[in-house]
């Protein structure tokens, strides 16, 4: 994995450099998407109280005994690979004393018996090699004098770990005395970070905490707040200023805005309830299915006074005022259920307007003219309409 750093930005607060691990090799060879990414504030945490707690008096004793236990071990393995090694060094003998018997007559024979002592040749030399990598990998043995050092040493680690001189690269330097390697999974389903330490000797730890892209959580108050005023029908942007207002903050220190609301929401599961809705009010996209004309002749009717409407901020949208004299009023009393017009009579009998006009004129189809808004419209009947598709289907 690759660390990334990046610079946050955040409203009137100074910016910051936030740091996260992430496996993009796949993305960056093969355009697949991103294999995982976690928060370094978390890991860090997580491996530096595992590293602090590993060198506990109490925690160093238990380590100590599994560090004598896993000596023994590797002395009981070391005596199985004496004894592998002597069982193959004995077969190679044997096979060469075989070739060395037989008459150079029996020359089928001696063929058969040189093969034989080759394969035990090269299965010795295979168990030599293995043994030898055995041997480079496994730890060093630890003397007592070594262990009572270590028990000298660790008594101030805390307290150099935490002085204000002791850098980021001593405290890495001090890592790798213990930890060979930090293996992350992150678990997207369960919102879970695991994160397994390999230590020195071959030993394993997992750890597990709650997963966030930035690495930081959110504190429990703050999403039973969220929950409680989103039950009230608050928006987002509300719930994030009604925060602010109480006091709470993020991990970070900052102030919450509208997309920390909105994914505290979806992380924990909170179902966002919509605010009362006041009568005969409609947003423009609901204005204008109910009127049967398109968004921007809504917008045109706002500016020039036909409809009153009131711009809301915290939704982003219009709020239309749309009592049935208005609705009456601007429509010509037109049911769209009823009646419809041409734009949406072609569309339906999937024939141009100019086809619809024709009929018109000919009398196949009826239609009054109403005003709507400022212009003037036809509009037929949806039994017409239906009449007319059924004709076409029949034909």
């Amino acid at each position: 994995m690759q660390v990334r750093y990046r610079v946050r930005h955040s409203g009137k607060e100074p910016s910051r450099q936030e740091a996260a691990y992430l496996c993009s090799r796949g993305n960056a060879q093969f355009l697949t998407g991103l294999c995982q990414r976690a928060g370094a504030l978390l890991v860090d945490h997580l491996v530096q109280d595992a590293f602090l707690r590993a060198l506990e008096p109490a925690q160093l004793e238990v380590s100590i005994e599994a560090l004598q236990r896993l000596e023994e071990n590797t002395r009981a393995a070391e005596r199985h690979w004496v004894l592998k090694l002597e069982r193959a060094k004995y077969e190679v003998e044997r096979a060469r004393r075989q070739y060395d018997q037989v008459e150079p007559e029996n020359r089928l024979v001696a063929r058969d018996l040189e093969r034989q002592w080759e394969e035990r040749l090269r299965d010795l030399k295979r168990l030599e090699d293995e043994h030898a990598r055995w041997k480079q990998g496994k730890a060093a043995a630890w003397s007592a004098e070594r262990l009572d050092e270590l028990r000298d040493l660790v008594k101030d680690v805390e307290k150099l770990w935490h002085a204000e001189s002791t850098t980021n690269e001593d405290r890495k330097e001090l890592l790798r005395l213990l930890i060979d390697d930090v293996w992350l999974w992150t678990h997207k389903e369960k919102r879970e970070i695991e994160v397994r330490i390999l230590w020195k000797g071959g030993s394993q730890t997992v750890h597990r905490a709650a997963w966030w892209i930035n690495g930081r959580g959110v504190k429990e108050e703050v999403i039973q707040r969220v929950r409680e005023l989103g039950t009230g029908g608050l928006l987002d942007t509300e719930i994030a200023r009604r925060l602010n207002a109480e006091g709470h903050r993020r991990c970070d220190g900052g102030t919450f805005q509208q997309i920390n609301v909105t994914q505290i929401r979806l992380r924990h599961g909170i179902e966002k309830v919509p605010p009362p809705r006041e009568p005969d009010v409609y947003n423009a996209k609901e204005a204008a299915r109910r009127m049967g004309v398109s968004s921007q002749t809504i917008s045109l009717w706002i500016r020039e006074g036909l409809l009153q409407a009131e711009w809301s901020g915290s939704l982003g949208e219009w709020k239309v005022k749309l009592p049935p004299e208005t609705e009456w009023r601007i429509t010509g009393q037109r049911d769209p259920q009823r009646e419809l017009v041409i734009p949406e009579v072609s569309r339906l009998l999937g024939v141009p307007q100019w086809e619809i006009h024709k009929w018109l004129k000919k009398g196949t189809l009826h239609a009054r003219r109403v005003k709507i808004g400022r212009r003037d419209r036809l509009l037929i009947a949806a039994e017409e309409v239906t009449r007319i598709r059924q004709c076409r289907a029949d034909s």
